[in-house]
Order: structure tokens, then sequence, then C-alpha cells
């Protein structure tokens, strides 16, 4: 059954054309509106409010850890995916915590994508679409010790190197590397680094795969499937 328009509005949506209508009410109120109790009043904050301004990052931040309501959900997270470094470096803190659409065990069966699968976690899909200059920011979150961070970043990671080539040097991949040493007895994170490496057509790229391909079991999928991209 098609969606009212009572029904979207309770979600949060409104159109552009609407949002034109509030372009002159003072930003003061549309940072009061970020916690206001009606969904669109949210969206419309979020469309507002600046993505590059850290009180105001922060706030962006605070309302979709417990923004229930779709569209004004996406409402924040398309702001917040224009945003700049500082932006990214504020994000990358909250990857893995919120919602609860993350990989924590190993999948049964490998992804059926036939292109970079979008990540799961909120955070980390929006990552993966900013502009490339925070891809130095996903990079560091791999020096850390945080699994649960270096877990999700593999898909920010893989996602924008997958659609932005150039980022596909050996350099970077050279970070990707690590984790199949550094968490070898961690089968979640070195599924996610054979996807990641996917992105990354190199020829170190290709003989970690291979490494990996000859097994039976979902991780031996997942490089199989990776290589299969990578000839495309």
């Amino acid at each position: 059954m098609k969606s009212t328009q009572n029904d979207l509005k309770k979600r949060g949506y409104i159109n552009d054309e609407e949002l034109q209508n509030y372009q002159d009410i003072p930003h003061a109120v549309m940072v009061s509106w970020i916690n206001n109790s009606d969904p669109v009043k949210r969206s419309i904050a979020a469309h507002y409010l600046d993505a590059a301004l850290k009180e105001e990052i922060i706030l962006l931040i605070d309302q979709l850890k417990k923004e229930k309501c779709l569209y004004t959900r996406i409402a924040i997270c398309e702001k917040l995916q224009t945003g700049n470094t500082l932006t990214a470096s504020l994000m990358v803190k909250e990857l893995g915590k919120i919602g609860h659409n993350q990989y924590h065990v190993l999948p049964k069966r490998s992804s059926a994508k036939k292109s970079y699968p979008l990540p799961r976690d909120i955070i980390a899909r929006y990552l993966g679409k900013m502009d490339t200059a925070v891809f130095p920011i996903l990079l560091e979150v791999l020096d850390t010790k945080d699994v649960s961070q270096i877990s999700e970043v593999l898909d920010a990671i893989g996602f924008m190197a997958f659609y932005s080539p150039f980022l596909a040097t050996k350099k970077n991949a050279e970070k990707i590397y690590t984790i199949f040493d550094r968490y070898k007895d961690n089968p979640l994170l070195i599924w996610k680094g054979l996807t990641c490496l996917s992105a990354f057509p190199l020829e170190e790229t290709k003989l970690i795969l291979q490494s990996y391909a000859c097994q039976s079991d979902v991780l031996g999928l997942e490089a199989q499937r990776s290589l299969h991209l990578l000839m495309k």
C-alpha cells in the first residue's frame, strides 16, 4: 500500500520545494529544530545546519544516534556527507555504534553484489560517499586497535576506492594488507579485508586473494568474488 502524505510526514519527509519555504528562517531557530518533536522540523534543520562547523556536526551526530524517523535519518546523513575532514574525523568515532545492521559474525555466503556492496553501518555508508579528501581520515582508523571501528571503516575505504580508482595506490593498499597479519585470527576482519581488496587492482592484492581463494568456506568465496571484480 502506498504511503499517504501524512504517513510520510510522520517519518520526516519534506520535498525540495517545501524546503525552500524555510530558507529565511533564522539559523538559531534551525539549530533548535534539530531536537524538535516534529520530525519534519528535524529534517528541515538537518538540511540547513552547517556540516563543516564542529558544534553543528556534533548536533547532527547526536540526533542521528537517537533518530527513529526514516526520512529525518536520511536528511541528517546526507548533510553529514557534504562535510569536510573535520566532519569525517568526528564521524569515524561513531563507526559501529549506531544502529544494529552491522555484521558481527561471518555471513554464511559471500556478497551477491556485482559491484562494491553498500556498507551496512550507517556511518560507514556515508563516510564512503564523502569527498575523497577525507580518505586519509578513513585510513587512519586502521592504525587504531578498535576492532569494531576497523571492521566498519574497511567497508567505507573499499567503497570509496572502488568508485574513485585513483585512490587505489600501492601506498594506500599497503594499509589494507596489514590487516591480514594483525588480525589473522579474526575471520570477520579478514572477510572485510578481502572485500575491501576488490577496490585495489594490484599484483600484491591478487596474490593475497589467491592465497584465500582455495579455501572451501566463505572467505574463499569472498576472495574469488574480489578476484572476479578485479578482472573486469
